[in-house]
């Protein structure tokens, strides 16, 4: 069975209205671009949305297996690579019916393996909204972001926001000459360091993103600006103001919580990252942290495979090329990591692979490796002492 491409929201309304997510209402509404496949063009059984960005979202009947793994196609040879060298590094997969998560993993993102994970979601109460205060933090000044303030701004100090429009919305201008609003903390250097932005309007509702910079968060700043968001909101007449985050997120949450927000449901995403080789190390990491060690391996195994088989120019890796963790991480550190893996495991051949590449390459000595708790008892096993000296 064949995927159509179709513009005609009217198709899928009634299958996608069961999902609550306003944004995927603005697209229901024409409101808001995306690329909306269906299973057939008069009565769709089922329907796959995606939003151009990070978001994509399934409803119907999740049996129409041929139907699903030509989406499948599409996501993989089309979305994917629209995403390469782009600003958006991870996407999420929402559905109307939790029996959608083995489909989505076998038939739409069979190439990866996908984590599933609680989002929340706030509105907040505007009376105890009012009930609170956002006071600024000595040392920093509160300030909306305008189309005059951020081209006021020298490009490194504007970088938080900047990220925040691109990883929300289709670009900087999109936002900043659309509706949208929202508040700013400025260090004494006149940096950007937090900021509170709507990720879409539409009429009386909204829905606010907030993010600031690790080595300024705990001071009240994240508070300070979702508060004159939040306020400037309502002010301006928004009845519904929405809040998501992560489920693990506790700084996110709380946040919301003490200017008002209040808690209306947990719901289940599937998540995994556009970058192939990207993915996996995401994946590795979660799955150590989870102590899935047995998965980290295999992740880890996937994305070094991967990366000691590059060879000149003529044949580029595009993953490795647009790859942003393999940019901001050094690769001595990965081989390290494959190699605590594999020693937990038991798998004691590869580990000391990847920890002889590990050393060569300078990240660590054996010495100083061998101080891992993974890695207890290799002093006094001859067979991997042989192996070092292999």
């Amino acid at each position: 069975m064949a995927a159509y491409c179709t513009q005609d929201v009217g198709l899928i309304q009634s299958l996608m209205n069961k999902i609550p997510s306003g944004e995927l209402q603005l697209i229901l509404k024409g409101k808001w671009p995306a690329e909306i496949y269906v299973d057939d063009l008069v009565e769709p059984r089922a329907a796959v949305v995606w939003d151009l960005g990070r978001s994509f979202y399934c409803a119907g009947d999740h049996h129409q297996t041929s139907f699903l793994q030509s989406v499948g196609s599409m996501i993989l040879n089309h979305c994917f690579e629209m995403m390469k060298g782009s600003h958006k590094l991870d996407f999420t997969l929402r559905y109307d019916d939790p029996a959608w998560e083995e489909a989505i993993q076998e038939q739409l993102c069979p190439d990866r393996r996908l984590a599933v994970l609680l989002r929340r979601y706030y509105t907040i109460d505007a009376q105890k909204h009012a009930g609170v205060e956002g006071a600024c933090p000595e040392g920093f000044s509160i300030e909306q972001v305008t189309a005059e303030l951020y081209h006021s701004l020298q490009e490194d100090q504007r970088e938080l926001l900047t990220t925040m429009f691109n990883d929300h919305h289709i670009s900087c201008e999109q936002w900043l000459q659309g509706e949208g609003f929202g508040y700013c903390a400025l260090n004494e250097g006149g940096d950007v360091v937090s900021a509170c932005l709507t990720d879409f309007i539409d009429g009386t509702c909204c829905e606010l993103g907030i993010e600031t910079a690790e080595a300024y968060r705990r001071k009240g700043l994240a508070t300070a600006v979702a508060y004159a968001s939040v306020s400037h909101g309502l002010e301006c007449g928004i009845q519904l103001i929405g809040w998501n985050c992560w489920d693990e997120n506790e700084g996110s949450y709380r946040t919301v919580e003490r200017i008002g927000g209040v808690l209306r449901r947990r719901y289940p995403v599937m998540t995994g990252w556009f970058n192939a080789f990207d993915h996996h190390l995401v994946q590795a990491y979660r799955d150590w942290n989870d102590e899935q060690y047995s998965h980290a391996a295999r992740q880890y195994d996937e994305a070094l495979i991967r990366y000691c088989s590059q060879n000149d120019d003529d044949d580029k890796d595009d993953e490795l090329e647009y790859s942003y963790l393999l940019k901001t991480i050094p690769i001595g550190w990965l081989f390290f990591n494959a190699a605590r893996a594999h020693a937990r495991i038991g798998e004691t051949q590869k580990g000391c692979a990847y920890l002889n590449e590990a050393i060569r390459i300078g990240w660590i000595t054996w010495e100083k490796a061998l101080e891992d708790e993974a890695f207890q008892g290799w002093q006094q096993n001859p067979r991997i002492l042989a192996q070092r000296q292999a």
